[in-house]
């Protein structure tokens, strides 16, 4: 991951340096940068997808982050089920019902595991 922070970085620094000289400034190139750094922080969040950016289908179960506050201890608690969106309300539901707090991102869940033929179960 640090790695990717360095290439963040570089980028910025060089949209900065384009955006300074008329020459440079072309949008087409500043464009193209700013979507490098979105793909590149895509791939840093292993796939999760805040739901700013967009929802699942609905009815199809996949992986949620949350969290919630605790007044009685003045902490963030962070937590990750399985739900299900219900597009209708735009409640999420799970095995354990309604999610204690705000869910702040998703992913599809993987694909099961099936151990290839001759293995033992």
């Amino acid at each position: 991951m640090q790695n990717l922070e360095k290439i963040l970085e570089e980028i910025d620094r060089e949209i900065e340096e384009r955006r300074k000289d008329p020459e440079t400034r072309d949008v087409d190139i500043c464009y193209g940068l700013n979507r490098a750094k979105e793909i590149i922080r895509k791939h840093m969040n292993d796939g999760w997808i805040p739901l700013e950016e967009r929802l699942p289908e609905g009815g199809e179960e996949v992986l949620v982050q949350g969290e919630f506050y605790s007044r009685r201890n003045n902490m963030t608690y962070t937590h990750i089920h399985i739900m299900r969106l219900n597009k209708m309300t735009g409640e999420w539901n799970g095995v354990y019902g309604v999610p204690n707090g705000k869910v702040i991102a998703w992913k599809p869940l993987s694909d099961p595991y099936f151990p290839e033929e001759g293995e033992n179960r």
